[in-house]
């Protein structure tokens, strides 16, 4: 099974921030030439933890012992997995992770977090009846206590079929994930509330890590399908677009409304993280935002709250 987890694992990150002689690209800072901050993860020490890079430059978020990883932000709030308590669990924080709040407690794997728009529900894959399948939590309040009872997202797929790689549409009411109902991952999506799920992809490499655009039309996707690249797919007509290709394979997009983020080189060393645009109508140049000389990976980029 092919998820999220293939790419963790590494060595400490020594960030270049924008040196391009360091990061070994022909371009640097964001697609667009705006600010761009987001969290990513990094090994550091003997542990995978959460960084976050703003300013063009970056600092630590989290340094316990323990593996912080799948970072996700909305509404001002991040989310993530952690195993700081001897299981992958999921954890909600403020944006600068001084105050952090352990969300469930399932002793069975509870990982790649997905926060609604509005940061009042968590979606996640857990592994609690065996196979990866994804539910939906209240998210807490930063000081509330206690764990609230995850709801399992019936989609309509026999229950040992893994589901994986949550994502909110922007107005809250549905889910893209991935399944492979159809015999290799694919996009899928579905009511919060349940119902039968629609194929959104036909990837013959298979379809993993979406996510939505700003206007709800179309999900972002990494397509496996020859060389690892991002594309874009219109949910209502199915026309997709490619929005990125690199020689080493590119993957792992986090996007807002006009920009995405993304690694290239997952499976090995010699890659860093790229930016560009969430809105060309084909594949446009990568810019180059900070090295992965020690394997930072998982970029997301950070939401505000309204």
């Amino acid at each position: 099974m092919r998820g999220d987890i293939r790419y963790r694992g590494g060595v400490v990150l020594t960030a270049c921030a924008l040196a391009v002689t360091a990061c070994g690209g022909s371009s640097t800072g964001p697609a667009n030439n705006t600010p761009l901050a987001f969290a990513y993860v990094a090994d550091a020490g003997a542990f995978a933890q959460m960084f976050i890079f703003r300013n063009d430059s970056t600092i630590p978020l989290s340094t316990g012992a323990g593996n912080d990883t799948d970072p996700n932000s909305a509404a001002g709030l991040l989310a993530f997995s952690s195993d700081r308590d001897g299981n992958d669990e999921i954890y909600v924080a403020d944006e600068a992770g001084v105050t952090q709040h352990r969300v469930t407690k399932s002793g069975e794997p509870n990982d790649q977090p997905a926060l609604s728009p509005t940061g009042d529900r968590i979606a996640f894959s857990s592994s609690a009846s065996g196979i990866p399948r994804i539910y939906v939590v209240p998210a807490p309040g930063l000081t509330d206590t206690g764990y609230p009872t995850p709801t399992a997202v019936q989609t309509g797929a026999e229950s040992f079929v893994p589901e994986q790689s949550p994502a909110w549409s922007p107005d809250g009411t549905k889910l893209a994930f991935t399944s492979t109902r159809s015999g290799i991952s694919q996009v899928w999506i579905v009511p919060v509330a349940g119902g039968t799920a629609e194929q959104i992809t036909h990837e013959t490499g298979g379809a993993f890590t979406p996510v939505w655009t700003a206007d709800g039309q179309s999900i972002i996707y990494e397509s496996a399908s020859a060389n690892e690249s991002i594309a874009r797919v219109n949910v209502n007509s199915g026309v997709t677009t490619t929005l990125a290709t690199d020689s080493l394979g590119v993957s792992q997009p986090s996007c807002n409304a006009t920009i995405c983020v993304a690694i290239t080189d997952a499976s090995g060393s010699g890659g860093v993280i790229v930016s560009f645009s969430a809105t060309s109508t084909s594949a446009a140049p990568t810019k180059v935002v900070l090295a992965r000389t020690n394997n930072a990976r998982q970029p997301a980029i950070l939401v505000a709250a309204h």
